[in-house]
């Protein structure tokens, strides 16, 4: 039908076209955050759906429903077909809650309020390395997700999307037929390590997080825990973790840790793992735009860093490793694998 076809954004030629929506990059996240947060890629996932009825779905105005899908649209996320009626772009379906690689909760969690206000401080963190969120707010973002709970109740589903999609990149790209026990440190609710015991049927795990978090593990771990192929351990990775893994996954931990932490932990995985252990590091590649910008944000929100490989072998030589190898996946996610020095 014509009136389905699709309009494609202009595409951006000359420096000055192309810098002048970077400037405007806080907009443009806002407006995907409001867009998630109003469900507007639900709203159209059964059929092509028009300002009017989406703003009587939402609680807006007419007039501006219609400006907000229009910039949707020009970011590629919507298009409109010749009767002004809307429908979602692959992008824009990365917003519908149930979509398989879903990242609604994601969009929420990163421009999330707090986060936001945490970025005039950026050049607070440039200059003396610290967060620009606890400069902002006088705590970390872990206590005031304890303050606030409905901020809260987004980051778990948040890491639940990063983490299917994650899981599935690092099974294609990793071979984990060798292993008899994988340790999953700080892994949550345990969706990668479910998904591992799944694809892997010889395979056993632990899962170690903090007690209140590995507390909602039943809902992806039960069937492993009922026939003995894991156990859940509640604790703080930094005091202890469980002996006897010969593979510790590591991942979205060390970006979150300072270089003490960061070889606290490791140290004590050196001391505990079986004698032909490895670790894997799994988080974003800094190698990538997306990792770049990733890197400026756990610099203002918690003071720490993504790792290039030269800092990476730095690190785990220290705790008594070896850097054996960095592996990409098809996602933004790359492996760093280490082995006993």
């Amino acid at each position: 039908m014509a009136d389905a076809t699709p309009r494609q954004p202009p595409v951006a030629n000359s420096p000055v076209q192309q810098l002048l929506p970077m400037i405007y990059s806080a907009a443009q996240a806002q407006v995907i955050r409001i867009a998630a947060e109003l469900g507007i890629a639900d709203l159209m996932k059964e059929s092509p759906t028009s300002a009017t009825e989406l703003a009587e779905a939402t609680g807006t105005q007419e007039a501006t429903v219609a400006r907000l899908m229009r910039t949707l649209t020009g970011l590629g996320l919507v298009t409109v077909t010749e009767s002004g009626r809307y429908t979602c772009f692959p992008l824009g379906e990365l917003l519908q809650t149930d979509h398989p690689s879903s990242l609604r909760h994601y969009a929420l969690l990163i421009n999330m309020e707090p986060f936001f206000h945490a970025w005039p401080n950026l050049l607070y963190s440039l200059r003396t390395g610290q967060s620009g969120f606890e400069k902002t707010f006088g705590m970390t973002p872990y206590a005031s997700f304890q303050q606030h709970p409905d901020e809260a109740a987004i980051f778990s589903p948040a890491m639940t999307e990063m983490s299917r999609q994650e899981a599935t990149a690092i099974q294609q790209v990793y071979d984990f037929s060798a292993c008899h026990t994988v340790v999953d440190v700080g892994g949550g609710q345990g969706l990668s390590l479910a998904s591992l015991l799944q694809a892997h049927p010889a395979l056993h795990g632990i899962l170690l997080d903090l007690p209140h978090i590995v507390a909602g593990a039943q809902a992806w771990l039960q069937p492993y825990l009922t026939s003995n192929r894991c156990r859940v351990v509640g604790g703080d990775f930094l005091q202890g973790v469980p002996p006897g893994g010969d593979l510790y996954l590591i991942k979205r931990v060390l970006m979150v840790r300072t270089d003490p932490e960061a070889h606290t932990l490791l140290t004590k995985i050196r001391a505990v793992m079986a004698p032909e252990g490895r670790v894997l590091v799994a988080e974003p590649d800094i190698g990538t735009l997306f990792g770049q910008l990733a890197d400026m944000l756990m610099l203002i929100v918690f003071g720490t860093r993504l790792r290039t490989a030269a800092e990476f072998r730095e690190l785990f030589a220290r705790a008594g490793f070896t850097l054996s190898r960095t592996i990409e996946t098809p996602t933004t996610l790359r492996l760093v694998e280490a082995v006993p020095r």
